[in-house]
């Protein structure tokens, strides 16, 4: 586990991964190319979300 030390702002991490995953579809990527990166924001997503928020 990492200690978040330099004001990182964790929920904006999250929320950027969720982003990434709704639109992933729409970025006329191959499919093997989508899932890689849905996989991807799913895994920033929860490291986003087990970090504390940088305020």
């Amino acid at each position: 586990m990492q200690n978040n030390t330099f004001g990182l702002d964790a929920s904006k991490l999250a929320e950027f991964a969720q982003q990434v995953r709704r639109f992933a579809p729409s970025l006329g990527v191959s499919a093997d190319d989508q899932r890689q990166l849905i996989l991807d924001a799913e895994v920033l997503e929860e490291a986003g979300d087990g970090l504390p928020s940088g305020s």
